[in-house]
């Protein structure tokens, strides 16, 4: 039999306590980690605010451990030195960055260098680097310490995917204020706090690059829509202005029901399929369909986009109304100063053959005696000749060859003084309305070239309203603006004078209103009209800097 001390109860009973004693630390210990992870995993809350989020760090730290201040650094890659972006303490009012300073890296409170004090030596180690205000410890801690006086200081990096990118520093007055206990909360802390910070900047990031193309795409002047399907997922505010749908009802309409191919009306669905934009590698030219039926000429280019984790496609519709109607004055500028060129050389050399004519004619009807046949004869040629003259006047009044003399006239006085001679012109079963503007700004024109301007108008609008009707001429200050001078090349902004002859004849279709001011171009029969007479009025007008447009629908004059 095995004897049995008297003291061994006592120490069974020892090691135990000694056991539950080290167990109820331990599950303090976790349950005091485990608190502060709760108080540290509150700042989630505020991941949409860098600001909050860095404030409620420190608070967790200065609440969970013996710093009497603590701060944080970010490390600066490309200049290899720490920067500080949050400091607080327990009677301090504390400091947190500014979030567009740092993404920006402006006015940034650079410090430590990699490698210098414990806070670039935690970086630089990638280890937690403690100075407990004893002599022990390198020569750049003494170094560091030195003028500081007593006291604790503590670095831990910031690891994000093995690398640190910061380090949080606590900082205390008194040494040896940190134990080995408090080291196992403050990592914990620190690894949590790596985590929120890093996650909270990727968020502002995100949110200022959301930021940058929502304003790019709401202000773009073309329209932009994300595709899923082939329905509309996303359309930006110009396009909705494309095609009269807002954003929501656009929703329930397939982009190719609003895609017409350029030379047919028919849906451009075989050419556009809902995904596979592979093969637009050049913007395609087509037409948009609004929702007023109108057809409008846009450009559009895809590319292929994952959005929200599915596949999508992204187009960007231009609008080209704009392009096409100065593509079309431009082509019309051209086509004007061409048959300008040739009308006048032509008319130039005609012009001399026809006072050849005149002078011949003339010198004969001199030497012959008055009363014969011979003499009546000559007279017709003389007087044929003096409209071939004044045919040609014309122009070379179109082509530029006869230069203005401008003075600074009322057009008000001008028509006022035409009015007389534009009643004979004009028949009974057409009524006239004179509408004159009060305060009408003087204009530098010359009066002889603007009355053939206005009676050119007038005549054209007689003829146009066969069976009578009303032809009304009107004037008006008005302001040509950035934005009409823009699709009108040839005008420049600023202050006119409107001179307006509208009627309610027969009107015109679009493709006579393309030839109108082109010389020799007429609807009227053979004999009826020489087709100067609006060529004229546009070589006029060109060549006093003004503009002339014609506005017609068949049927309303």
């Amino acid at each position: 039999m095995t004897p049995i001390s008297p003291h061994s109860g006592n120490c069974e009973d020892c090691a135990l306590r000694r056991q539950l004693c080290e167990a109820s630390t331990l599950f303090e210990e976790k349950v005091i980690e485990l608190s502060t992870i709760r108080e540290a995993g509150c700042s989630l809350q505020y991941i949409n605010d860098f600001s909050r989020v860095c404030e409620h760090l420190l608070g967790c730290v200065l609440n969970n451990t013996p710093a009497g201040n603590c701060s944080i650094m970010l490390f600066d890659e490309l200049r290899q030195q720490l920067f500080l972006v949050a400091a607080g303490g327990h009677d301090d009012a504390g400091y947190v960055i500014d979030i567009k300073d740092l993404l920006s890296h402006k006015n940034l409170r650079y410090g430590f260098k990699s490698g210098e004090g414990i806070e670039g030596q935690a970086v630089q180690k990638r280890e937690v680097m403690l100075d407990n205000g004893t002599e022990d410890g390198s020569a750049v801690d003494r170094a560091e310490r030195r003028g500081t006086g007593p006291g604790s200081r503590l670095s831990v990096p910031l690891m994000i995917r093995g690398k640190a990118f910061g380090v949080l520093n606590l900082c205390h007055s008194a040494k040896n204020a940190f134990r080995e206990q408090d080291l196992n909360v403050i990592h914990i802390l620190a690894n949590f706090i790596a985590l929120v910070v890093h996650a909270a900047l990727e968020h502002e990031k995100l949110k200022i690059s959301e930021e940058k193309y929502r304003v790019i795409s709401e202000y773009s002047n073309d329209g932009i829509v994300i595709l899923q399907d082939g329905f509309h997922i996303y359309a930006n505010p110009r396009y909705c202005e494309l095609t009269g749908y807002d954003a929501r009802e656009l929703r329930s309409i397939p982009f190719h029901s609003l895609v017409f191919g350029s030379d047919s009306g028919e849906p451009a669905s075989s050419d556009l399929p809902a995904l596979d934009f592979r093969f637009l590698q050049e913007p395609l030219e087509t037409r948009l369909i609004t929702r007023w039926g109108d057809r409008s000429s846009v450009e559009i280019s895809a590319s292929e986009i994952v959005y929200d984790g599915t596949k999508a496609v992204i187009v960007i519709v231009r609008d080209l109304t704009d392009r096409k109607r100065l593509e079309e004055q431009l082509l019309q500028a051209q086509k004007m100063e061409a048959v300008g060129t040739l009308a006048g050389g032509i008319a130039h050399d005609f012009n001399n053959l026809l006072q050849a004519i005149l002078g011949y004619g003339e010198l004969l009807l001199r030497d012959t005696g008055g009363g014969n046949r011979q003499q009546q004869k000559l007279q017709q040629i003389v007087s044929v000749a003096k409209r071939g003259a004044q045919l040609t006047r014309q122009l070379l009044t179109f082509s530029r060859k006869i230069e203005a003399e401008p003075q600074f006239i009322d057009l008000n006085l001008q028509i006022e003084d035409l009015k007389d001679l534009l009643v004979r012109i004009i028949p009974k079963n057409i009524d006239i309305e004179i509408r004159l503007a009060d305060g009408l700004k003087i204009v530098s024109v010359d009066p002889t070239q603007i009355e053939q301007v206005i009676v050119n108008l007038v005549v054209n609008a007689r003829d146009a309203m066969p069976d009578g009707g009303r032809l009304i001429i009107e004037t008006a200050n008005v302001i040509l603006d950035e934005d009409f001078c823009r699709a009108n090349m040839e005008t420049t902004p600023g202050e006119y004078v409107l001179l307006q002859v509208s009627d309610t004849g027969l009107g015109m279709d679009r493709e006579t209103q393309q030839h109108i001011f082109e010389p020799f171009y007429t609807t009227k029969g053979i004999g009826k009209g020489t087709g100067l007479g609006l060529a004229i009025a546009y070589g006029i007008i060109v060549k006093h800097s003004g503009h002339i447009e014609c506005e017609s629908t068949e049927g309303t004059g």
